[in-house]
């Protein structure tokens, strides 16, 4: 069984291809994959964003904007996960086709709208997401993380519950799908002693 950690703004358009590209993954390979969607925000994928959208990284009104927004939405991923970690991973990606595909702003409508296609409780949804579990839950992400060295998004972590050797395998801002396959396929079949850790693009 793969345990694979896929570190994305939650908002990003990036982070939803590569996310719907993993899921995809999942599908393709004749093994268990057990997903983990883990929120991750700092002063570098805040930074980060930014840059993509050509954005003066002085610009303190956007930046103050960007981090409310990527913060609260990784609270309500958060929360939406509090009542299955599938709902709360429809949630997510709920969101982001409203938010990246349809244009619609992070707002009440938005995150109401992401729940109802989602199965969620909206009332114990609205409890959570304003809850210090919830807050929580979020540090823990942050603090994983850290433990995995993992700083900018997309990132994907693999480790290899299967094997006698603990691989394990880090794919940094990837967004081919064929690409993340073939190595992984290819690692496996290497068979190799001791811990891999690989960096991609």
């Amino acid at each position: 069984m793969l345990d694979m950690y896929l570190f994305i703004n939650p908002l990003g358009s990036t982070c939803y291809h590569t996310e719907q590209n993993i899921l995809k993954l999942g599908d393709s390979l004749n093994e268990k994959i057990n997903f983990n969607f883990v929120p991750l925000m700092n002063f570098k994928t805040i930074n980060d964003v930014m840059c993509r959208m050509n954005i003066p990284l002085n610009n303190v009104d956007i930046r103050n904007r960007l981090s409310e927004n990527i913060y609260h939405s990784s609270i309500d991923f958060k929360a939406a996960s509090f009542q299955g970690k599938k709902k709360g991973r429809n949630f997510l990606l709920n969101v982001q086709q409203l938010v990246v595909n349809d244009q619609k702003d992070y707002n009440f409508e938005t995150i109401k709208l992401a729940a109802q296609k989602s199965g969620l409780d909206w009332d114990i949804f609205e409890q959570d997401r304003h809850s210090k579990l919830a807050i929580e839950a979020f540090k823990q992400d942050q603090e994983l993380a850290t433990e995995m060295n993992v700083t900018e998004h997309p990132t994907i972590v693999v480790y290899d519950c299967s094997a006698n050797n603990n691989s394990a395998y880090s794919f940094s801002g990837c967004e081919s799908l064929d690409e993340i396959k073939k190595v992984l396929l290819s690692q496996r079949q290497q068979n190799s002693s001791g811990t891999s850790i690989m960096k991609l693009c």
